[in-house]
């Protein structure tokens, strides 16, 4: 029969234990929030209200957002509120370089692990992203799930890590790029990349991937420049 130190040891463990897969879920949550586009740059985030929509306490919100922020995802300021960054274009188009090298090599490194299954998959997100009535959020959760999958695909779990946190700085500016001409082109691209991978053509599908992302990172600095220029405009005319 055990003792009762071992028994509270045991209960501590199996505490400490719970805590920490509430803290790693809180933090994957958020993480795959931010990835998706579904906060917005600039955008304020109250740890009381974020941990009203998780169900949570702010206890492990807080530690999410401590994470994120050593991680560059999201900004700590004054009065104990956290808030997304706003990147620059030179920052963004950085970004969108590092991540054509980044991502082109994971498809080259995928193809020959993809099936029909997977490309019939693929085809049926793309199908979901661009037919019918645009919904931006359920598009640019789309849009993760199909780039990802792929990514999975290649095998790397250090280079997706990498990935990902690109993907964390640049998931806010997303939903600058979901715009009915964007979608067009985009419908587009993605099938390009799907034969691409089916035709086990890497080279093809590292070009695809890599338009697919710098032609969104121009789309998205034309937005912000236009932003900026309207609101330099609207200040000159007070």
């Amino acid at each position: 029969m055990p003792s009762r130190a071992l028994e509270g040891l045991t209960l501590l463990s199996i505490s400490s234990l719970d805590r920490s897969t509430l803290n790693d879920r809180v933090y994957d949550d958020l993480r795959q929030m931010i990835i998706a586009g579904r906060l917005r740059p600039g955008q304020v985030i109250s740890i009381r209200s974020l941990a009203e929509v998780l169900g949570v306490s702010s206890m492990p919100v807080r530690g999410a957002l401590q994470r994120l922020v050593a991680e560059g995802a999201i900004e700590s300021r004054a009065n104990r509120t956290f808030a997304l960054p706003v990147l620059n274009p030179q920052s963004l188009m950085e970004i969108a370089h590092i991540r054509s090298e980044l991502e082109g090599m994971a498809v080259e490194a995928a193809v020959g692990n993809l099936d029909e299954t997977d490309f019939k998959y693929l085809t049926d997100i793309n199908h979901q992203m661009f037919d019918g009535t645009p919904d931006w959020t359920n598009y640019l959760e789309l849009n993760r799930i199909f780039h990802f999958h792929i990514y999975r695909k290649a095998g790397m779990p250090r280079l997706l890590r990498l990935i990902e946190g690109m993907w964390l700085q640049i998931g806010p500016l997303l939903n600058f790029v979901a715009t009915s001409s964007a979608l067009a082109g985009g419908s587009e691209t993605h099938r390009d990349l799907v034969r691409a991978l089916a035709e086990k053509d890497a080279r093809g599908a590292r070009v695809t991937i890599q338009r697919d992302i710098l032609v969104a990172a121009r789309q998205i600095v034309v937005t912000l420049t236009e932003q900026r220029d309207g609101s330099d405009r609207a200040v000159a005319e007070r």
